[in-house]
């Protein structure tokens, strides 16, 4: 999906801090430091959607929202105010009714490595 030339893509700066994180406390592993895997990563077509007041507001007041992540809220946020649909593998958001929300099941790559 990601590599549609033509299409752009918006992704919440957030959530590269959210993949930070999770590498420095061993969550995540990556086959190369973070700053190179960034670099790699970001596509031309992914325009990185910078944290705005706006955004902070519009997650303060989420309708309804399914849990507790300041991450998560802020990740919606920012697709609605862009209004666009939001691609991810978060259960808790799969139902979230209050943004467009595109779910998919994560690839096991542990299972196809194999």
């Amino acid at each position: 999906m990601l590599q549609t030339p033509r299409e752009i893509f918006g992704l919440a700066a957030i959530s590269l801090w959210e993949i930070g994180k999770r590498v420095q406390i061993g969550k995540l592993e990556l086959p190369k430091n973070l700053a190179v895997w960034f670099a790699d990563a970001l596509a031309p077509n992914i325009e990185v959607l910078p944290l705005t007041a706006d955004i902070v507001n519009e997650a303060m007041s989420l309708p309804e929202f399914p849990n507790h992540d300041p991450a998560d809220e802020l990740i919606v946020a920012t697709a609605r105010l862009h209004k666009l649909t939001l691609i991810t593998t978060d259960r808790k958001l799969k139902k979230y009714r209050h943004v467009r929300i595109h779910y998919f099941t994560p690839i096991d790559t542990q299972s196809t490595a194999e």
